[in-house]
């Protein structure tokens, strides 16, 4: 029995020790890639996230620039920047309806699964995804 509690010890304190529990807070700020299931559609793009925007870099496109605003320490409503070039009549929409909600389901490792709503039209749009720390 004694061996098994100091097995159990040392466990506890090895994962204490070497383990690292990421929290919501730790995706606030800094450099993540994002993985998207949009309608079936598998969207990947890297951000760089600031206290109060964030920087979306798209395949061939220029960086749009985003509003962030957390709504409490794991979820957050994005708006999309009118001044933006190509701002579209569908952006436009969406930042009429709230912007885009996302909330944080379950961290895994140096990611985090989301789901992600926004309104247009009257009509609710739900979408998932993964978003993880970008090692650089």
């Amino acid at each position: 029995m004694r061996k098994m509690i100091l097995a159990f010890v040392s466990i506890l304190l090895t994962k204490g020790i070497f383990g690292q529990e990421l929290s919501c807070s730790d995706f606030k700020e800094g450099a993540f890639y994002i993985e998207a299931n949009l309608n079936g559609r598998i969207m990947r793009y890297d951000i760089i996230r600031y206290p109060d925007f964030q920087e979306e870099f798209y395949e061939n496109m220029d960086p749009m620039k985003v509003g962030l605003k957390w709504m409490d320490d794991c979820s957050y409503v994005i708006t999309l920047d009118h001044t933006q070039p190509n701002f579209s009549e569908k952006e436009r929409l969406i930042n009429e309806g709230g912007g885009i909600k996302v909330y944080l389901m379950e961290i895994i490792d140096n990611c985090y699964d989301f789901k992600s709503s926004f309104t247009m039209n009257s009509e609710t749009y739900w979408f998932k995804g993964k978003i993880c720390k970008d090692r650089i």
